[in-house]
């Protein structure tokens, strides 16, 4: 499940870089309600800002355990996943990302 977050992370920050550039401080926030609640401000995207609380209380919980015994279920996973396709489906067909690459917070121009 955390790969789905962790790529979906990476697909709202890429629209943040396209958006914004490599400046934005908005690209050092693992926080994916946080980015998405900024980038709603900008354009509309094919999930609800609650499925992205979601999945951020997921990512912490799962990358820094807040809270002993959390389980994720397969529905959860599954859900998660289904989230991460919607907005890489969306990423792609509007045009984002379009000769960058994205790694590790840092964006490099691809043959570089």
């Amino acid at each position: 499940m955390e790969h789905y977050i962790s790529a979906t992370e990476k697909f709202l920050k890429q629209i943040v870089y396209d958006i914004e550039g490599p400046e934005s401080d908005i690209l050092y926030t693992h926080n994916i309600a946080k980015i998405f609640v900024w980038l709603t401000g900008i354009i509309d995207l094919p999930v609800k800002k609650s499925e992205m609380y979601w999945m951020t209380s997921f990512y912490h919980d799962s990358r820094y355990p807040l809270h002993p015994g959390t389980i994720v279920t397969t529905d959860d996973r599954d859900h998660a996943r289904d989230l991460c396709f919607m907005i890489k489906r969306f990423v792609i067909e509007s045009g984002y990302g379009t000769g960058i690459e994205y790694v590790d917070t840092r964006y490099k121009k691809k043959g570089a």
